[in-house]
């Protein structure tokens, strides 16, 4: 393992399905919280040699302190950060009175929501119809890009980057897997690209982070996962049987 990036070895050469969960956001604190997105699903096939190395990543949820952080992806890449499979997590749950909304689910396209990344870039936030951007909330970090921080609030590392959830001054901190923290305003989801927050006519939802899955007979399911994703490798045909 190296700092939470597992190393799996492809124990024999075969076809295999990967299924990955992300992540979901954590629901926004208080009596009026929203909740926050749950976890994208992917599953596919692929051949793998014996001997391969496989970077794997579980994305994980947090508990929220004000609005909530975005929950992580899950990647499953090879040894050089090439992506063969990645479920986005949640961006997180809302908190403040009139601003209330549920954080967007892990998407099934490879974009993120809300002002996301896209092509493996982290999320960005923006606000409509102002010329100041920043504000209390953090954007989810993508394969190779690391999510847009905000005021005090720091978005989610990239996977290449280590995938460290954004930290929070007093806030919601992001779920390892490139979670944006929030703090105001609720934290987006990591993915294959990281989610963003928009904020739109004093409306703010945080985004769900992208998915990718290049397996054969792929299965891609938007919304899926409660609490911390998950990884499950399964051999379905051996050069041994």
């Amino acid at each position: 393992m190296d700092n939470g990036i597992q190393i799996w070895h492809v124990p024999v050469t075969g076809s295999y399905v990967i299924e990955a969960w992300g992540a979901s956001g954590a629901q926004g604190d208080g009596p009026g919280g929203r909740p926050g997105g749950k976890g994208a699903y992917m599953k596919g096939t692929f051949s793998l040699n014996s001997g391969t190395l496989l970077k794997i990543l579980v994305g994980q949820a947090c508990r929220a302190l004000a609005a909530g952080g975005g929950g992580g992806g899950t990647f499953i890449t090879s040894s050089s950060n090439t992506a063969l499979i990645v479920a986005g997590g949640g961006g997180g749950g809302g908190a403040m009175t009139g601003n209330n909304h549920d954080g967007d689910p892990g998407q099934i396209t490879e974009e993120g929501s809300q002002s996301g990344g896209s092509n493996g870039t982290g999320g960005t936030i923006r606000r409509i119809g102002s010329s100041s951007d920043s504000f209390e909330a953090g954007a989810g970090g993508g394969l190779i890009g690391d999510g847009e921080n905000g005021i005090i609030t720091e978005g989610g590392k990239s996977f290449v980057n280590g995938g460290k959830g954004g930290n929070s001054n007093n806030g919601g901190k992001g779920g390892f897997g490139g979670g944006g923290g929030g703090f105001h305003f609720p934290g987006a989801g990591g993915g294959y690209s990281g989610g963003g927050v928009l904020e739109n006519q004093g409306q703010t939802i945080a985004g769900g982070g992208g998915s990718f899955n290049s397996g054969g007979n792929p299965i891609k399911k938007e919304g899926v996962k409660e609490g911390d994703g998950k990884v499950i490798i399964t051999l379905v045909d051996s050069e041994l049987q």
